[in-house]
């Protein structure tokens, strides 16, 4: 059933993403697995990585990606950090709002606003698809949002209980990072220690 015609939020029936940002406030804490599928746009053959995601209100999150050559995105109240691993080495980074960072959970806790009118005023909402438990919404980034280098935004979750089943990112290249999320445990015991980075590496941040 598709919510009324693509346009303005105002033409739209949005109340199940309304819906979903309220179940969100309940969490306190999240953690999943996660399937990356990057699209990009120079290479022929689609990318698969395989990681997890950690989340404690009200604003922290670990999102890790790969095995050898890995990626860790973790934001905390002293900021967002990246530390890559790669052969053996090691960087860590202080990301700051006018770097693009990557195209990972940004997407979520971070990019994903947790008031519906704060929701409103960063995202333009194009279209919204029920089909049983399942909400498909499509957006368009506004303000700030357009800084991490995103075209458009589509969720999929489910209606019940407002867990999030995927997500793509797509950037203004035409690339494209796919999300999926399984194995979702909500509001368990989260370590506190992987919410700093100095736990991953000594060497110093830039």
């Amino acid at each position: 059933m598709l919510h009324g015609a693509i346009g303005a939020p105002s033409e739209l029936d949005l109340v199940p993403l309304k819906k979903m940002i309220t179940k969100g406030k309940e969490i306190r804490t999240l953690s999943a697995d996660i399937t990356e599928i990057r699209h990009l746009k120079t290479l022929s053959r689609p990318l698969v990585s395989k990681g997890h995601l950690w989340f404690a209100s009200p604003s922290s999150f670990r999102w890790e990606i790969g095995t050898s050559d890995q990626s860790v995105l973790i934001g905390n109240t002293g900021g967002i950090f990246l530390i890559r691993r790669k052969e053996g080495t090691k960087s860590c980074r202080h990301l700051d709002a006018k770097t693009s960072a990557p195209m990972t959970p940004l997407g979520i806790p971070g990019l994903f606003p947790g008031d519906y009118d704060a929701f409103l005023q960063a995202f333009r909402v194009e279209s919204i698809v029920v089909t049983g438990k399942r909400c498909h919404a499509e957006m368009i980034p506004l303000g700030s949002a357009v800084l991490h280098g995103m075209s458009s935004l589509h969720l999929d979750f489910d209606t019940e209980n407002g867990h999030w089943t995927s997500l793509r990112i797509i950037t203004k290249d035409g690339s494209s990072f796919d999300q999926q999320f399984s194995n979702v445990r909500i509001n368990e015991s989260v370590p506190p220690e992987l919410f700093d980075p100095r736990r991953d590496t000594a060497l110093p941040i830039r």
